[in-house]
């Protein structure tokens, strides 16, 4: 508890300087577990289901490949999946395939979707083919 034997009344009756002063005395000796399990309660945020996604990792390879590397954690930081997502192009500038590839929180690979592209007379591209394969 944050503040163990103080009532609702000494709370209202003691000025806001005074109250925030304990309030930062308390937190500065939570570790930061504590911290982040206090302000999920305090913001109510369902930890069950809370997640954030961020870019972490972006490369623009030597012959035009490129990879973004989008991780999903939890509440608490633990990583759940990671989303990478790599292009390859044609020698002449068009997307040759696209490779969107889901790896598990140890970055081993789920599944793998790749999407190709050829360039056509009139439609430099057009798709020709989706391929989805599930790694065991």
């Amino acid at each position: 508890m944050l503040f163990p034997n103080v009532t609702i009344e000494q709370l209202r009756a003691a000025e806001q300087p005074q109250i925030l002063t304990t309030l930062f005395n308390r937190l500065s000796a939570l570790t930061k577990k504590q911290l982040i399990v206090f302000l999920v309660r305090v913001l109510d945020i369902d930890v069950e289901t809370y997640e954030l996604t961020e870019l972490t990792e972006s490369k623009d390879g030597p012959n035009g490949q490129v990879t973004r590397l989008y991780v999903t954690t939890d509440a608490m930081g633990t990583r759940l999946r990671s989303l990478r997502i790599d292009w390859t192009y044609y020698l002449n500038g068009p997307v040759d395939a696209i490779d969107l590839v889901t790896l598990d929180p140890d970055e081993k690979e789920i599944s793998r979707r790749t999407i190709r592209h050829r360039p056509g007379p009139g439609n430099p591209l057009s798709l020709t083919a989706v391929t989805e394969i599930t790694a065991p």
